[in-house]
């Protein structure tokens, strides 16, 4: 069966598309919400760039990266226009990387 925690921790493992690597999606903080219902994985994410094409550049690979996961059904990726992406969504890593 497939838990959140998991879900987290191999979002870990997908660098994101902007700052590429060492950042993870998870670690500049462009994951909001992970939620799982049997095999089905839904995502939040929040957008620091809300142009049409960053928005496919990051969602689609977040759903390959969990679709590719043993024992997950259908993936949704969801972006959320009511929250507002800021530094403070960082994880540590990322804002040494970053200079912050």
């Amino acid at each position: 069966m497939i838990t959140e925690e998991a879900v987290w921790n191999h979002l870990r493992e997908l660098k994101d598309p902007m700052f590429g690597e060492p950042l993870s999606v998870v670690e500049v903080g462009l994951v909001y919400k992970v939620e799982v219902d049997d095999s089905n994985v839904h995502i939040a994410i929040i957008m620091f760039n809300r142009g049409r094409v960053y928005i496919d550049a990051a969602a689609s690979p977040i759903r390959q990266h969990v679709l590719a996961m043993e024992g997950v059904g259908e993936v949704v990726v969801e972006c959320l226009w009511d929250k507002e992406w800021t530094p403070d969504r960082l994880a540590p890593t990322a804002r040494r990387a970053l200079g912050f």
